[in-house]
């Protein structure tokens, strides 16, 4: 049985907290309501849980129009020392619909508008500083459904609720999605097909010209469909082509139509044959060294999403609308794709992953260890600083793979970790034939004693696996703290669904179980976690032998 996340809930009015939609909710939650109308509580929380989430209608924020800004002021600083000093992920459900009434019709329309304005984008502010907050604009769903079947003055007046039944249920809802999202790892490849889905049409019937892509008409939806896919591979979304088709076909229409958004410099593996598609996204899946649970599937043709649906359940597949022009909103907003702070290992993601596509093919026919000294690999490490934090931070909360501890970091605590006396880290970077790779590996230490370390966390790229470079890295970690005068390194590993490939890694090292209570009691581990220590007392550095 999954273990329930804790969630400390709090509002601006009153939720109703016996209703049958917080009833549903708590299938999969345990959830503590604050007082009505004290979210600060919430906020000033100290106590360990998975989730705070706070409910704001602004209206009730100026239903007391005196000193409405110093209120504001003071909710944002409460809302951003509660992110410093909090682990937990932060969900703020915001609305303001209905306070335009009460601004339309007040003297103080203007400053009243000012101030709404202002704390909506402060708050938006503060969210893209901190990956562990997330705003859900509640008026974007209400606004679908109608406001006459979210609103229910019948329950405010007797019990100070804003919300109909019908309203709580869409509430929990969209509070239900972001929790998912955030428990589960933001998608990294979208699976596209061809025809009728970046443009209109069959090639092979219609031709290079005939398809529907353009500026006008149904081909401008194909083409407005394809800026979005743009955008995402922009952000770091890897791009491939699985599509029944002829392969000379699709290429001649990447090479000659001129309205194409999309170029084939854009998409990372194209399989454009006749097998069945969870066949090719299988292949794909093994060429990027990725798991197919990172995978998004987008194919207007339904018998085919059926087909990844029953083959490959791990893959995420859109259910796509028959009107084009419902696409553009459902890829933008889609919550399988993270939006987060874009680093320049994203915006090379494109670039990376054609490499490991090369690597992987060239390595099929060589010798391992002959192949290996003949990529010019150039692995580095280094000490990382602030210009480093956001992806320190991308890489804890993305790297599932070859990841020892799993722990998510948001940048606020990345912050710590480089000011504290008894953490510090290491980070890798490297360069090969294939190209420049970037930052793809962490370790985070500890300091217990003087001559005693903790390796807080092991992490590293599953983009840059096959080449022995977490070998080499791992090493260079022990290196440099026997230098400093360790003797004794402990290694934490928790067990996860997805990390099979580190604890593979973790077995090959030959490690010995670290048993010592004394130092065991000093460490901050759960029970399922392994320890293990690697004694620095006579080590010897050989991570060169694999690029001699």
């Amino acid at each position: 049985m999954k273990k329930k996340n804790k969630i400390l809930l709090g509002s601006t009015s009153f939720l109703l907290p016996k209703s049958k939609s917080w009833e549903k909710f708590r299938n999969f939650n345990t959830v503590e309501f604050a007082d009505y109308g004290n979210i600060h509580s919430i906020l000033k929380n100290k106590n360990f849980c998975n989730f705070k989430i706070i409910v704001i209608f602004f209206e009730d924020l100026i239903f007391d129009k005196k000193n409405i800004n110093k209120k504001l002021s003071f909710l944002l600083s409460n809302i951003n020392k509660s992110l410093i000093s909090s682990s937990s992920e932060t969900i703020i459900c915001y609305s303001d619909y209905y306070s335009k009434e009460i601004i339309r019709n007040s003297k103080v329309q203007n400053k009243l508008t000012e101030f709404n304005n202002s704390f909506k984008k402060k708050l938006y502010s503060l969210s893209t500083k901190n990956k562990n907050l997330s705003i859900i604009d509640l008026d974007i769903v209400f606004k679908i459904h109608g406001y006459n079947k979210i609103i229910d003055k019948r329950n405010w007046y007797l019990a100070r609720c804003r919300l109909s039944e019908f309203g709580l249920d869409l509430l929990t809802e969209e509070i239900k999605k972001i929790i998912f999202r955030i428990k589960k790892p933001a998608a990294k490849v979208l699976i596209l097909d061809c025809d009728n889905t970046i443009w209109g049409g069959v090639v092979g019937e219609e031709g290079t010209y005939g398809i529907k892509i353009g500026t006008d008409g149904e081909g401008s939806m194909f083409q407005d469909f394809q800026k979005e896919i743009i955008d995402l591979k922009n952000q770091g979304i890897i791009l491939a082509i699985s599509s029944k088709n002829n392969e000379k076909d699709v290429m001649e229409v990447f090479k000659n139509n001129d309205q194409m958004i999309l170029q084939k410099k854009d998409i990372s593996i194209f399989k454009i044959n006749w097998k069945e598609k969870y066949i090719n996204i299988r292949e794909i899946a093994k060429e990027l060294n990725l798991s197919l649970n990172s995978f998004v599937f987008w194919d207007d043709n339904p018998i085919e999403r059926d087909k990844i649906k029953i083959n490959l359940p791990e893959v995420r597949v859109i259910d796509v609308p028959n009107e084009v022009y419902n696409w553009i909103d459902l890829i933008k907003n889609n919550d399988v794709f993270a939006k987060s702070t874009i680093t320049n290992e994203d915006k090379n993601k494109t670039k990376q992953y054609q490499s490991i596509a090369k690597f992987n093919e060239d390595k099929k026919n060589k010798e391992n260890n002959n192949f290996l000294k003949n990529i010019s690999l150039k692995p580095k490490i280094f000490k990382p600083n602030k210009s480093n934090i956001v992806r320190f931070s991308q890489m804890t909360i993305k790297t599932n793979q070859f990841n020892f501890r799993t722990i998510r970091m948001a940048e606020s605590k990345v912050k710590k970790i480089f000011n504290s006396d008894e953490e510090f880290c290491f980070m890798c970077e490297a360069k090969d034939i294939y190209g420049d790779h970037g930052i793809i590996g962490l370790a985070i230490i500890k300091k217990i004693k003087k001559d005693i370390f903790f390796l807080d966390n092991y992490l590293l790229s599953c983009r840059i696996l096959g080449r022995k470079i977490e070998n080499w890295f791992i090493e260079s970690v022990f290196q440099k703290l026997s230098k400093s005068g360790a003797k004794k390194m402990i290694i934490g590993f928790i067990p996860s669904n997805r990390n099979e490939i580190a604890e593979i890694f973790l077995k090959s090292l030959k490690l010995k179980k670290f048993t010592d209570k004394k130092i065991l009691s000093t460490l901050n581990i759960s029970k399922t976690e392994k320890l293990f220590f690697k004694d620095l007392s006579n080590f010897k550095f050989n991570g060169d032998k694999y690029y001699e």
